[in-house]
This record gives C-alpha cells, sequence and structure tokens, in this order.
C-alpha cells in the first residue's frame, strides 16, 4: 500500500508541475521551432540517422518474437514533419497515421514526405485527446512526445491506444529516461543499466521536469508503473545502444501489449 500511495502523490506531483509549466508554453515552443530535422529534434538533427538505425534494429528483434506481428498500418504519435514516418516506419508498414498536435509542423509533412506522401494520414490532435479506432493499428509508435502529457492523460491514452492494436500488435514507446531504477527485472534479462559518461548515472530522481519546452522526463520504474496502471504488459525492453551526447537522458524502448 505504502508503494501504490508514493506512485499517487508522484504521479500528483507530476501533474501538478507539468500544468505549472503550461501546455500553451510547450505548444509555442514548436510552434516556434523550425519546420525542419533539426528543428524538430530541438538542434540535434545529426541525430537522426543513429535514431533510425537504433530504431530499426528494435523492431527487428520485436518481430523475431512475434512472427505474427503486422505490417499494414502504423501510427506515428507525435509526427512532427513525418521524420519517423518517412525514414523508418514507411520503410516496413503500408501505410502511416501521423497523429501531430502542431498544425504548422504537419502543414509541413507533405513536402518533407514527397513521394510517399500518398501512404499518410494527417490527424492534427493532441495525444490527450487521440482516440483512435479499434482494431486498427500494428504498431503505435510513440517517440519522444509523453513527457508533454500528464500521468493522467498518459495512461488514458495508453489505454485507448490499447483497443486500437490488431492481433500481435504493439505500442512501441521510445524516450529519454533520468534514471534506470526498476529496470533489472526487463524481459529476457535485458542489461539496461545506466552506466554511461554522461553524468546521468545513478541518477534516483522519479522525474526531471525541462522549464524550456515544459516536458517531463520519467524514469524506467515510473514508466513501468504508469503501464501497469494502463492495464498493459511490457513484452520487449532495451536501451538504446548508440552513443548519444553526454547532457541527453538514456533512451530506452518499451514495446507493450
Amino acid at each position: 500500500m505504502a508503494r501504490k500511495q508514493q506512485v499517487c502523490d508522484l504521479a500528483d506531483k507530476v501533474d501538478r508541475d507539468l500544468k505549472l509549466s503550461g501546455f500553451p508554453k510547450a505548444y509555442d515552443y514548436w510552434e516556434a521551432s523550425p519546420s525542419t530535422i533539426e528543428g524538430v529534434l530541438g538542434g540535434y538533427g545529426e541525430l537522426s540517422p543513429i535514431d533510425i538505425a537504433g530504431s530499426t534494429k528494435f523492431l527487428a528483434e520485436l518481430k523475431s518474437l512475434r512472427p505474427g506481428l503486422g505490417c499494414e498500418r502504423a501510427a506515428d504519435c507525435g509526427a512532427g514533419i513525418g521524420r519517423i514516418t518517412r525514414d523508418f516506419l514507411l520503410q516496413h508498414f503500408d501505410a502511416v497515421d501521423m497523429v501531430e498536435q502542431s498544425p504548422k509542423l504537419l502543414e509541413a509533412a507533405p513536402r518533407f514526405l514527397g513521394p510517399l506522401r500518398d501512404c499518410v494520414e494527417y490527424i492534427c490532435m493532441g495525444l490527450q485527446d487521440f482516440c483512435p479506432p479499434a482494431d486498427t493499428y500494428d504498431v503505435i509508435w510513440v517517440q519522444w512526445v509523453v513527457g508533454h502529457l500528464t500521468d493522467v492523460d498518459f495512461v488514458k491514452f495508453l489505454r485507448r491506444c490499447r483497443q486500437a492494436l490488431r492481433p500481435h500488435g504493439v505500442l512501441v514507446l521510445k524516450d529519454n529516461c533520468c534514471s534506470c531504477d526498476g529496470s533489472a527485472d526487463a524481459p529476457d534479462g535485458t542489461d539496461n543499466s545506466c552506466e554511461d559518461s554522461g553524468g546521468n548515472a545513478g541518477a534516483s530522481s522519479a522525474f526531471v521536469l525541462d522549464s524550456d519546452d515544459s516536458s517531463v522526463a520519467r524514469s524506467v520504474a515510473y514508466f513501468r508503473s504508469l503501464f501497469k496502471h494502463a492495464d498493459m504488459d511490457v513484452v520487449l525492453q532495451r536501451r538504446e545502444a548508440s552513443i548519444f551526447p553526454e547532457e541527453i537522458f538514456p533512451v530506452f524502448y518499451f514495446a507493450l501489449e
């Protein structure tokens, strides 16, 4: 009971801090960013090929564990201009639904996608309002965006996505984790330790608020507690093996069903 209360208290604090930091501020931050790879990656455009390569490797491992995973339709949540859609998802799925809250970024997507634009549906909506139809997606890819959701909205979003998955389908969350506590129980005995050269090793905070873009970085243990609240199971968890800049928190993948 004490553990549950601790999680609830943390959730209340995360939600309060995010609301105080202001959703409008986060919206304005991304509206003011250039509609380019450099812009949507917050000045780290050079990381895009490394990021795509890591995602491709994770998806390949996921497919080997789930031979029944389909390749018809995926959702790109927090899609921006379509970086992940163009360079990753459309290389593996027939069609992609891009879900993006910023009209400015979404309007830039067709030109960025080029000939692939015809394989895409565009949904201008925040994830807190996204209600996907049941039995629609083989994969729902959620990357570097849930830091803008309160815990309550995040859990509700996960529950809605769960019913939108096709048989054998998964939701993949790829995000920075401010601490790797609780990762020892990852599926398959994965080594997800937080030892790195970036000063983030051993961080013990359950969450860290970024006042620049009004987002929150959660710990591995905190994420996993929220997955349980959403009645979703982790089928595969990995830490990104590629080298990212020292100032960036470690990146983790979570495949959920």
